[in-house]
């Protein structure tokens, strides 16, 4: 929650440690609006890291784990990036449609 308290400064490559323990693609900066202490907020692709570390996270995370879930129970699914930097998953449903689902807006197929 104290993340989304500040101004996105933007991004940095993630540190040799995120990225061996979480696979970590990147870091997203923030400086707090009250004290100027800036944080760094590594995005995990790695489900295990994820889980083990309390589940925190946003879209990405949290998309990359049902798109894991799926896969796991054998359903072809996939994760879906958009323009706007949203993931979320979709999953190959029985009439051959693609279903639309994100975890962060708790929507199935919009």
């Amino acid at each position: 929650d104290s993340v989304l308290k500040g101004s996105f400064l933007g991004y940095s490559y993630p540190e040799d440690e995120e990225v061996a323990a979480g696979k970590a693609s990147r870091a997203e900066i923030y400086q707090c609006h009250k004290c100027g202490t800036y944080t760094r907020f590594p995005r995990f692709n790695s489900v295990q890291h994820i889980v083990q570390n309390g589940g925190k996270g946003r879209c990405g995370e949290y998309s990359v784990l049902v798109f894991r879930v799926l896969r796991t129970l054998g359903i072809q699914a996939r994760w879906v990036v958009d323009w706007s930097d949203h993931v979320w998953a979709e999953y190959l449903g029985a009439d051959g449609r693609w279903v639309h689902v994100d975890p962060c807006e708790a929507a199935i197929d919009h």
